[in-house]
């Protein structure tokens, strides 16, 4: 059976998850408890609302945002549960209508003599791409302290053999 899509909506200007007639504050517990319990949200911020799910991956909960734009599909990474803050969440809301890294390195190989109208959004997509691999990165660490702490704990057990 397919999920049912949430009727969940978050405004990002006034910050709160509104669900059934009922409102919760981003960025407080509640609203952490919230997303434990839920797979996705409606965030709306102007032209740049989007979709947030959560997907799966190892047994790890990871929150994405989701845009149709002209047709096409843009997928930016939020972050772990925690992560899903305001903050972020406004980071995401400023890039989900712009191409990938990966597809403007691409356009902007397949077009040299292209310029960018403003430097603003580039400036904007750094930042969230700084936050995103700041995440990743922190993901990694606590991956490889988990697989340190396995081997150990697979080593004990053979020297306690």
């Amino acid at each position: 059976m397919p999920k049912q899509s949430s009727t969940a909506c978050l405004n990002l200007d006034l910050g709160y998850l509104e669900e059934s007639g009922s409102s919760i504050q981003v960025d407080t517990p509640e609203f952490q408890d919230w997303l434990h319990n839920n797979d996705s949200f409606r965030v709306e911020a102007l032209e740049n609302s989007y979709r947030a799910r959560k997907e799966s991956y190892t047994g790890v909960p990871y929150w994405y945002a989701i845009k149709k734009v002209a047709g096409k599909l843009h997928k930016r990474f939020i972050g772990k549960t925690g992560e899903v803050t305001l903050v972020r969440l406004n980071q995401i809301a400023q890039l989900i209508r712009q191409p990938s890294a990966k597809s403007s390195a691409t356009s902007a190989t397949s077009n040299p003599t292209e310029e960018h109208s403003s430097p603003e959004p580039q400036k904007t997509e750094i930042v969230a791409l700084q936050a995103e691999i700041k995440a990743m990165q922190q993901q990694f660490s606590e991956r490889l302290n988990t697989m340190q702490q396995q081997i150990d704990s697979l080593q004990q057990g053979k020297i306690a053999a």
